[in-house]
């Protein structure tokens, strides 16, 4: 199912860029450097950027995608570069917002850097109150003492607080 959606979300774009005097074709990842990649197509290696943009202080997508993977790939009439615009799989994936948020997706991890705050969350709850639960539970942790055989709860030391609050403090610098 995955394939025939690739299949036709490429013809509409081979059609919207044709009547466009573009030109865009399928080709194979035979090598990959950090702005581009070497592609064949019909038989001719092509270099294809991959970074559509040369400045690393605007904001951009970056789409790596992986050696013998197959690429769509796209020329603007009036431009000398190719362009990779979908790949059937990527090594990296990276989205950088003005260079204060960016975001770095690979097979085995998730990077996230933000000029802010950051928040994860879902529908039924989020990161932060997690840890501020968590932080609380540790504020009031009691240990069990025994008198003479008999439980006595005792309070954690005024220090273990400090750093228990102090902890929850670094956490909310870090979550929004």
């Amino acid at each position: 199912m995955e394939h025939e959606q690739r299949q036709e979300t490429a013809k509409m774009l081979k059609g919207f860029f044709e009547q466009k005097n573009g030109r865009v074709k399928y080709a194979t990842v035979k090598s990959v450097s950090n702005d581009a990649c070497i592609v064949v197509t019909d038989g001719i290696e092509i270099e294809a950027r991959i970074k559509p943009t040369q400045d690393d202080a605007k904001a951009s997508i970056y789409l790596k995608p992986k050696l013998n993977t197959t690429v769509l790939i796209i020329n603007l009439e009036g431009s000398d570069f190719w362009y990779v615009i979908d790949a059937d799989e990527y090594e990296l994936c990276e989205i950088n917002f003005n260079n204060t948020t960016k975001v770095t997706v690979t097979n085995s991890d998730v990077t996230i850097i933000v000029g802010g705050k950051l928040a994860i969350s879902n529908t039924a709850s989020n990161l932060t109150s997690l840890v501020d639960e968590l932080f609380d539970l540790l504020a009031e942790f009691k240990v069990l003492e025994t008198d003479q055989g008999v439980p006595k709860p005792s309070n954690p030391e005024p220090s273990t607080v400090a750093k228990v609050n102090a902890l929850k403090t670094k956490f909310k610098t870090l979550l929004k």
